[in-house]
């Protein structure tokens, strides 16, 4: 607790006041700004024994709560609350500041209710995180907050800690700014090489493997201690040997720090190197291969650490030693381990790196997973199905049950503006996919195809049986005459709304990438084909794709 206030009888006379205790984050003052000194701060009362007294819930210091605002839609945990007396003068102005790096980014929110339903006033700090307004705004028995605008992937935004995109944030190795409004930024010391179309037609964030490494910033927003959090992770190894770090933070001493990657050809998650302080899933890893590494770790009566793979459990260990990140002189790296001098040097690309402060609900996983496999061409396992959901958390993007063993190499486009999805070509990054579609077209990567979809949560997904890739002249449309082949694979097609001028004709929205295409045995690609082409046709029921050739003076349908 802290206050504002004069009693003449005492010649007390505290004009600017903030807690005592270190985790105390705000200073009030009186007029229009904070003093180096309480005698500095010129300011006067109106009245004896005026005063304005705050106090606060001790709830935690993260982004943690979902509120609804203009601006913001996530507060802190801790929430504080108001008193003044009687002969407080509403007309004087007042300085409010919070301490811990918060900015313009941040808004100061007040209500008359401590569950925030209904905001009274939400305002931007300035750049030293301070806002001064008329005391009036801030009535007796008021509760106030700190907001902010948060973004996770697929819109799950409580409890987003930090969010990389090589898509947004960044024009080079040389920065790259967080996307979760969190300001957990990376800057270069030895950049990466930003590549375009790296994952499937997106950016990824190259790292040479010999010193290439960036550290973060504001490392206090991340979760510390024993505490519960999740960290998400989509890339590819292009050396599996050795033990390598997409990215950490914490101490270097043993079991203070948090780090995935690699070891060798299996996944790693850590707090140390020592047994117990490590998780790792052999052949995970595959050289050049992409993959949505998911890691969390759970903060129960025997810890839980947890690792997936393209959405699928593959290690929930007990942990009987807590794990235990410090914060005190933490370092923070992407592409290198946490300790006093960088090493374990990643070696591949790293598309986005996400951290949460929790651990996401079932659901919330799934969007997280489907966002990143519909935008990376990561096929989600489907040992056990499981549909990809988009960011309403409702609409699926593709449905298991009805697609049955169609559900191999799958690959969409798509639009979820709510993400910042916006997907307009796509082929699965499996090493025998042989489909590539586009909105409109294809072009050399998916932010140079300038076409736009029609409406928002519109997607075309397919997916194959996984049939051989070698030709065959049975099932054909009646209609072909002899010299026409199919390949023995078919597609299935799942569309979700309409997307547009996406629609279900080769020249509108499936133009295939005519030299990435192989036929089996004759290793020659389409182009090499001369006087062959190829056109998708289907039959009722549902989009079932095959592949068909002929000669160009024959039709196909």
């Amino acid at each position: 607790m802290a206050g504002i206030g004069q009693d003449m009888c005492t010649a007390l006379n505290q004009k600017q006041s903030r807690s005592a205790n270190s985790d105390y984050l705000v200073t009030m003052a009186l007029g229009s700004a904070v003093e180096t000194t309480n005698a500095a701060n010129t300011n006067a009362f109106t009245n004896d024994l005026a005063y304005l007294v705050w106090g606060n819930d001790n709830g935690v210091t993260t982004f943690n709560t979902a509120v609804s605002g203009t601006n913001v839609n996530s507060r802190l945990g801790r929430v504080w609350k108001v008193q003044k007396s009687a002969n407080w003068d509403d007309n004087q102005d007042i300085t409010l500041c919070f301490n811990g790096g918060y900015n313009e980014e941040n808004y100061l929110i007040i209500s008359d209710a401590n569950t925030f339903a209904t905001l009274d006033l939400e305002q931007a700090l300035d750049a030293n995180g301070c806002i001064a307004f008329n005391s009036a705004l801030l009535e007796d028995g008021d509760f106030f907050s700190l907001g902010v605008e948060v973004s996770g992937p697929a819109c799950v935004n409580p409890g987003i800690s930090m969010w990389l995109r090589a898509d947004a944030g960044t024009v080079d190795g040389t920065s790259w700014l967080d996307q979760s409004g969190k300001n957990v930024n990376a800057t270069g010391v030895n950049p990466p090489t930003l590549t375009t179309g790296a994952i499937n037609f997106n950016p990824a964030m190259v790292f040479d493997g010999t010193n290439d490494y960036m550290t973060l910033s504001s490392l206090d927003v991340l979760p510390y201690n024993s505490s519960n959090r999740t960290i998400i992770g989509i890339g590819y190894s292009a050396n599996v040997t050795g033990v390598r770090s997409i990215m950490s933070y914490g101490t270097a001493t043993n079991n203070t720090n948090q780090r995935i990657g690699q070891n060798a050809a299996a996944a790693r998650y850590s707090s140390g190197t020592v047994a117990g302080q490590f998780v790792d899933v052999a052949g995970f890893w595959t050289a050049n291969a992409p993959s949505i590494l998911s890691t969390s770790y759970e903060d129960l009566a025997t810890d839980v650490a947890s690792i997936y793979k393209d959405g699928k459990s593959l290690s929930n260990t007990n942990i009987t030693t807590p794990w235990n990140t410090a914060s005190s002189g933490a370092a923070g790296r992407i592409g290198a381990n946490a300790a006093a001098s960088a090493a374990e040097f990643w070696s591949g690309g790293i598309g986005e790196l996400i951290i949460y402060d929790r651990i996401l609900s079932a659901l919330e996983l799934q969007q997280v997973h489907s966002y990143l496999s519909l935008k990376y061409g990561i096929t989600l396992d489907q040992t056990v199905a499981q549909d990809y959901v988009a960011s309403d958390g409702l609409t699926l993007m593709w449905e298991a049950a009805a697609n049955g063993s169609y559900n191999h190499d799958l690959s969409g486009i798509g639009l979820d503006g709510c993400t910042g999805l916006n997907q307009k070509q796509s082929r699965s990054v499996n090493g025998d996919a042989v489909i590539t579609m586009g909105l409109g077209s294809i072009e050399v990567d998916n932010s140079s195809n300038s076409n736009v979809f029609d409406a928002d949560l519109s997607f075309l997904v397919w997916g194959n049986n996984n049939g051989s890739l070698s030709e065959i002249t049975t099932d054909l449309p009646a209609q072909f005459s002899v010299g026409a082949y199919r390949l023995a694979r078919e597609w299935k097609v799942d569309e979700t709304n309409n997307v547009g001028s996406a629609g279900k004709s080769e020249s509108e929205y499936a133009t295939a990438s005519r030299g990435d295409l192989r036929f089996g045995s004759l290793g020659n690609s389409l182009a090499d084909r001369s006087g062959w082409r190829w056109r998708f046709h289907h039959r009722s029921g549902g989009y079932y794709h095959r592949l068909g050739l002929q000669r160009r003076d024959s039709h196909i349908r």
